[in-house]
């Protein structure tokens, strides 16, 4: 099927004088965006450092045992076991009367809305001044989560009704591997979930109430004239089970139960990965998802920052802009400027929490940013040299 899209275009027509308004009131927002990525960047640094401290930590101190009975001597010690999660529990999703043995029950719920969708294009008007061309496209498409089109900038006509019902998950209270039971905490973390073949048990258990609105459908339930051609408010719902797995986990035994590490640096971990695992994969495991946290935060702060210092340059680029090759000009040089100053910076803030936190990391790290910062000195040098030249 396909969705047609509405499209709705805006020109915006801005001049010098109210640019360059603009450009000093963005410098001071980039002048808060600076010291907020830094602040992002250190705390960033701070967590991949105690956080990896506290894997060493478990790595050493958590013992493997069976799972055939419970050991009161390893009370209160981290410990790795490898078993099969399994439970006699019949979770239950009251609200659609679907109930499975499982580990885990998830109910999905999505509605078919309008979606609001921009893009911008901005060119440089003789004598300064601007030409802005916005254009508003709006598309049908499902949804998981309700779409809110009183905030659209073009509502009529894209109304989306309130999503009556939402997503959900339940969770077994006695799951158990061997003759330990999960917490939460650990169920949570089973992944490996399976699309709920509805019986003609669930099906006849729908309240009465929702019968004649709800069409039986492969996946589960469909609310609407026709599947194949979704009109806006129709609903999907589906249903999927978590069921028994093998597992492998490391958490603080307590009784025949667990709890979360905590390392002396106060970070918590209970660390459950899929299949048979020994400790060292799935510390391994553990800290690929940290590598991968740890290096998107780093690339937030990098962007927030770059975005900062643009934005304190950009006066420079809108007063040269009267020329408008000239402001083009400018304009590149002052983001190639921001990007050196911003990896200069980051890098630096980078190694300085390295230096305290990773000692013999940090120092090259330091020589690094130092080679960024004066790259990036150069080429403020080259920029002030065309702008005299250009005066």
């Amino acid at each position: 099927m396909v969705s047609m899209v509405d499209s709705f275009t805006e020109t915006t027509n801005t001049g010098y004088g109210s640019r360059i308004k603009s450009a000093v009131v963005g410098g001071l927002v980039g002048v808060v965006c600076i010291p907020v990525s830094f602040i992002l960047l250190w705390m960033n640094e701070e967590n991949s450092a105690r956080s990896h401290a506290g894997l060493s930590e478990l790595s050493r101190l958590a013992v493997t045992v069976p799972t055939d009975r419970v050991d009161a001597a390893n009370e209160g010690r981290p410990v790795h076991l490898t078993g099969k999660a399994v439970t006699e529990e019949v979770l239950k999703d009251e609200l659609f009367q679907v109930s499975a043995t499982a580990l885990r029950l998830i109910t999905s719920v999505r509605m078919f809305q309008w979606h609001e969708s921009e893009t911008t294009e901005t060119k440089t008007t003789a004598g300064g001044g601007e030409k802005t061309v916005t254009t508003y496209e709006y598309e049908k498409a499902w949804s998981s989560y309700p779409v809110d089109s009183s905030l659209f900038s073009y509502p009529e006509g894209h109304e989306n009704p309130p999503m009556p019902y939402e997503s959900a998950e339940l969770l077994t209270k006695e799951a158990m591997v061997g003759a330990f039971r999960l917490n939460e905490d650990l169920v949570s973390q089973i992944g490996g979930a399976v699309p709920l073949e509805l019986t003609a048990e669930n099906r006849a258990a729908l309240p009465e109430a929702m019968r004649e609105g709800f069409k039986d459908s492969d996946s589960g339930y469909y609310q609407g004239e026709n599947p194949s051609i979704p009109e806006v408010g129709d609903l999907q719902v589906s249903f999927s089970v978590v069921p028994p797995n093998l597992v492998s986990f490391i958490a603080k035994q307590k009784g025949n139960t667990f709890e979360a590490f905590v390392a002396r640096n106060g970070r918590a971990f209970s660390p459950l990965r899929m299949g048979g695992l020994s400790v060292e994969e799935v510390i391994a495991a553990e800290r690929g998802e940290l590598k991968i946290l740890t290096w998107t935060m780093r690339l937030v702060g990098l962007v927030l920052m770059v975005i900062g210092f643009a934005m304190i340059f950009r006066p420079l680029a809108v007063v040269s802009s009267f020329l408008p090759f000239l402001g083009d000009i400018v304009g590149a040089g002052t983001l190639v400027m921001a990007i050196l100053i911003s990896l200069g910076l980051s890098l630096t803030t980078i190694a300085v929490a390295w230096v305290f936190y990773r000692p013999l990391l940090g120092m090259p790290l330091l020589v690094l940013a130092v080679m960024f910062l004066i790259a990036a000195i150069k080429k403020m040098g080259k920029a002030k040299k065309l702008r005299i030249a250009a005066a």
